[in-house]
């Protein structure tokens, strides 16, 4: 018989379950790290473009918003890296333009990565927006289903989508009530 295939004796099987128990819950403390980093910078945007949206460009010509995003832009890159560029900072904005209030921000920051945001600012009835926001939370979709998703969206009339989409909202309320009952 070979040598390597022998039965594992007992303290090789715990000393095995250890290790196997140690990279679970290294692996979710990496998770949850990384998860705690993303709704943290997600905030920061919206934090961000609610600045901007507010005190800079609050009735100033637009002009002068373009002049002021490009200099402040400017400065954070050199500051904190490419991320703060122009056309990120309209990002942020368009970001706390749609999502207004921080209360209903802080939830989806902790289920939506920044690349979800993206896709779902585009969007342009609310109801899909929070539609999609609520399909990511339960199916854990990724960006691409849901520029998919998007596209089917636009095929049918829109009083046919807004039916279904108040349909799935119901739906999805009522699960997630269901969830937080058990």
């Amino acid at each position: 018989m070979n040598e390597d295939l022998q039965p594992l004796d007992d303290e090789s099987q715990k000393s095995t379950v250890l290790l196997t128990d140690l990279q679970q819950i290294i692996s979710g403390g990496k998770f949850q790290a990384v998860a705690a980093v993303n709704s943290a910078l997600t905030l920061t945007y919206w934090h961000i473009g609610k600045r901007i949206n507010e005190d800079v460009l609050q009735g100033e010509r637009a002009a002068y918003g373009k002049q002021v995003i490009r200099s402040v832009a400017q400065s954070l890159v050199e500051q904190y890296g490419k991320s703060f560029e122009a056309k990120n900072l309209h990002r942020m904005m368009q970001f706390a333009e749609i999502f207004t209030e921080v209360e209903i921000v802080v939830p989806l920051v902790r289920q939506l990565s920044w690349s979800h945001f993206l896709v779902l600012i585009p969007l342009k009835v609310q109801e899909a927006r929070m539609f999609y926001a609520e399909q990511v939370e339960l199916m854990n979709l990724q960006k691409d289903n849901i520029m998919v998703a998007e596209y089917w969206t636009e095929l049918p009339p829109k009083e046919l989508l807004e039916e279904k989409l108040h349909t799935a909202l119901i739906e999805i309320k009522t699960r997630l009530s269901e969830r937080k009952i058990k």
